[in-house]
């Protein structure tokens, strides 16, 4: 059940902002589904376009930017924590040609992601009041 409120809060697209401070608003065009497509606009910049290129509900999503010569994928796991929490994980994969250029980007986007995971952690755990959506 925890695992459901977690999936169902983070899938919830228009509420990355309220987490994110870096993020100005999120949309996603149609439902939380593969083959969807989103943007996401940072705080200073243009929108960043990505695409759902998996989904298993409740369980695993696989994001998908497409950068010129690369793409970078956000691999996001859901499970049942041994407590009757939920842990969530997220991996950040960068490949292609032109794949190298991209480093001292994507760098300062892994040592943000603790922060972010605590802040995400934090507002499930906030929201977790009411039953889930």
């Amino acid at each position: 059940m925890v695992r459901e409120r977690a999936w169902a809060f983070w899938s919830d697209v228009a509420g990355c902002a309220a987490v994110d401070p870096g993020v100005e608003w999120a949309r996603i065009d149609g439902p939380f589904a593969a083959g969807a497509h989103g943007q996401t606009k940072p705080v200073g910049a243009a929108a960043i376009e990505w695409t759902l290129v998996e989904v298993t509900a409740g369980e695993r999503a696989v994001i998908e930017i497409a950068v010129p010569g690369a793409t970078v994928r956000f691999v996001w796991a859901f499970g049942d924590g041994s407590r009757g929490g939920a842990t969530l994980t997220q991996r950040v994969e960068l490949a292609g040609e032109r794949a190298e250029q991209y480093l001292g980007a994507m760098t300062g986007l892994a040592q943000g992601i603790p922060q972010g995971m605590a802040r995400l952690a934090d507002a499930i755990d906030r929201a977790g009041t009411g039953p889930p959506n």
